[in-house]
């Protein structure tokens, strides 16, 4: 008997829901296999934490205002001891104009290695730490893993600036992120995971910083 042969036909995932056209036959004493090859796109998954989920710093210095994933500190800083005008400077600076007194923390030791740069570490480990994990770790069922790849990123943002503005942040996170897995394969849209006050960032993002067509 002779050998197998493979005729393979590519297509996009969009064409498994349509008939597949290309198909060949053959004669019984000359075997030909179909291999229908599918081209698959990345679609990334961001999860966007709520209000004190993402941990910060001053913008000049770098010294750290809100970590939940270092107790000592924020006990410290935040405890009963402390006093409320301090607290309240330390989170806002003299005025509560001052949007860019602090910036979002990305250096975060606890995180894994895999996810570092992917905006993990931007958000408090402690929390969310566990649906990251989950996400990344998950084997999804067929045919979504045939047709997709779906990395996982986070995005910390300023939770004491305004809503208005961290939409616009997440809208060119967005965008970087399809960026960079777009040189690998195609990438058109993200996946948006949100918690709380993060919901409303997206929502932000989304109606008023032109990222709708890209969720």
């Amino acid at each position: 008997m002779p050998a197998e042969r493979i005729h393979r036909i590519d297509i996009g995932w969009q064409d498994l829901f349509k008939p597949i056209l290309g198909l060949k036959t053959a004669p019984e004493d000359d075997p030909l296999i179909n291999q229908i090859a599918i081209r698959k796109e990345t679609l990334p998954i961001i999860l966007v934490p709520g209000i004190m989920g993402s941990r910060l710093k001053q913008a000049a210095g770098g010294d750290k205002v809100w970590d939940p994933d270092a107790p000592i500190m924020m006990g410290l800083k935040y405890g009963l001891r402390s006093n409320p005008g301090k607290r309240k400077d330390l989170l806002v600076g003299e005025s509560s104009h001052q949007t860019d007194y602090l910036n979002v923390d990305p250096d975060n030791a606890k995180v894994p290695e895999t996810g570092r740069d992917r905006g993990w570490g931007a958000v408090a480990w402690r929390y969310y730490g566990a649906i990251l994990g989950a996400l990344a770790g998950h084997e999804w069922p067929s045919p979504l893993d045939v047709c997709f790849d779906l990395p996982v990123y986070a995005f910390g943002y300023n939770w004491t600036d305004s809503n208005h503005a961290s939409g616009r942040a997440l809208a060119d996170y967005i965008d970087r992120v399809i960026d960079e897995q777009g040189r690998i394969q195609p990438c058109r849209q993200v996946i948006l995971v949100t918690h709380s006050m993060g919901g409303l960032v997206a929502r932000s993002a989304c109606k008023l910083h032109g990222a709708e067509s890209k969720v």
